[in-house]
């Protein structure tokens, strides 16, 4: 599996952290796209591309800005596409994530609780 620039919060301060643990930037000649993993079974969902807008290919700040942009707004559609488990907080697809009559949990924490 290509794992191209894992995400790095130093320096990122005003990025959003990703919604899911596992997070691959495949950006490339102006062209944004990220990959979000499952936390359980690292499904993987792909943002649609986004096409930078800069006529310069040497114009850094602005591709920067752009990317930031991108990436950021891939991960808010993102979370669309992943559940949130109320327990333990992970982000998980559909086949991992259970809905019990008392309370929605992902795999880890419904087997927990049938666990004795």
């Amino acid at each position: 599996m290509f794992l191209a620039k894992p995400f790095i919060s130093e320096g990122c301060a005003s990025m959003l952290r990703p919604i899911t643990r596992k997070m691959t930037d495949e950006s490339d000649c102006g062209v944004y796209r990220f990959t979000f993993y499952c936390d359980i079974c690292d499904s993987p969902w792909k943002s649609d591309p986004y096409r930078s807008m800069s006529e310069e290919p040497d114009d850094a700040i602005k591709r920067d800005s752009e990317h930031n942009a991108a990436y950021e707004r891939a991960n808010r559609v993102a979370m669309s596409f992943f559940n949130r488990c109320p327990k333990c907080r992970m982000y998980v697809c559909d086949k991992c994530f259970n809905i019990l009559e008392e309370m929605d949990l992902c795999d880890k924490c419904a087997n927990s609780r049938t666990k004795p």
